[in-house]
């Protein structure tokens, strides 16, 4: 809120590759050092994949604050930012005074599949499972979808942005702007989304189906010292949320759960005024 932003410095960033952030074209980001070249890797591979991206990310938030010269943050991140988040606050401690994750991705532990453990919704669209798995191995990405729509992108990502938001209340102007946003961050230079697979892998046929991080945090967050404060926060009926994140809040001393009610994985647009109140609350 203005007001909150009055008092604090309050800094809305996008990872690099991502957003409106740069958009570097090499190495990892380059699309030719990722999958599919690695889909056929081992686990171990696979991670070693992994940290390669974490590091990046990680590190190019820490070049920033020092540019910035901010001595510690109130680190929020949402979703695939939370996740970067929590790896940043465990490398660098002391530069983190509170960590809030709202409904961060690759929190619990990777499972094994088995076809006894997958549900019957899975066993009912294995061409439509199978499909995005193979898709997801290839690093074929949402934006990339956008990007090969061409001409008919702009309609296709409008007409989504209105079956799903005029009913959270957004009037027709506010949804043309969110879909031009949308848009041209998704048909801009490929960069950051090359790394997605090498930081997260679909696992559908789990109790828990979803996206699961190749390096979790769940054997991590222990490992952060005391003194940071370490808040999740969900909506009450957010798909990325785990059963296995009680047990990891229980285990630590400083950290809690916080539900935010009528509000999905985007918790701070599903109800604002609830999210709000939370976050300012547990800034303050």
């Amino acid at each position: 809120e203005t007001s909150f932003a009055s008092r604090r410095r309050v800094y809305a960033i996008d990872w690099l590759g991502m957003g409106r952030s740069s958009r570097p074209s090499s190495g990892l980001m380059s699309g030719k050092a990722g999958f599919p070249a690695r889909s056929a890797f081992t686990r171990k591979q696979a991670e070693e994949v992994s940290d390669e991206a974490i590091d990046y990310f990680v590190n190019s938030l820490e070049h920033w604050r020092e540019a910035m010269n901010i001595q510690k943050l109130a680190l929020v991140g949402h979703s695939l930012g939370g996740y970067l988040s929590g790896h940043y606050a465990l490398r660098y401690p002391d530069r983190v005074a509170k960590l809030i994750l709202l409904s961060p991705a690759g929190i619990p532990a990777l499972p094994e599949e088995s076809e006894e453990a997958a549900p019957e919704f899975v066993k009912r669209n294995r061409l439509t499972v199978g499909f995005v798995s193979a898709m997801w191995k290839l690093n074929v990405t949402p934006q990339s979808v956008v990007r090969v729509l061409g001409p008919w992108g702009p309609d296709v990502v409008k007409n989504l942005v209105q079956r799903r938001f005029v009913e959270r209340g957004l009037n027709e102007r506010e949804c043309e702007i969110l879909a031009a946003y949308l848009y041209h961050i998704n048909a801009d230079k490929p960069s950051g989304e090359y790394a997605l697979n090498a930081l997260l892998v679909p696992v559908m046929k789990t109790d828990h189906p979803g996206v699961y991080a190749r390096r979790p945090l769940a054997d991590m967050m222990h490992k952060l010292p005391e003194n940071i404060p370490v808040v999740f926060m969900y909506g009450d009926r957010d798909w990325m949320f785990h059963p296995q994140v009680h047990e990891i809040v229980s285990k630590m001393p400083n950290a809690h759960l916080k539900i935010i009610d009528r509000a999905g994985h985007h918790v701070y647009f599903d109800n604002p005024e609830s999210f709000n109140r939370e976050l300012i609350a547990l800034l303050e």
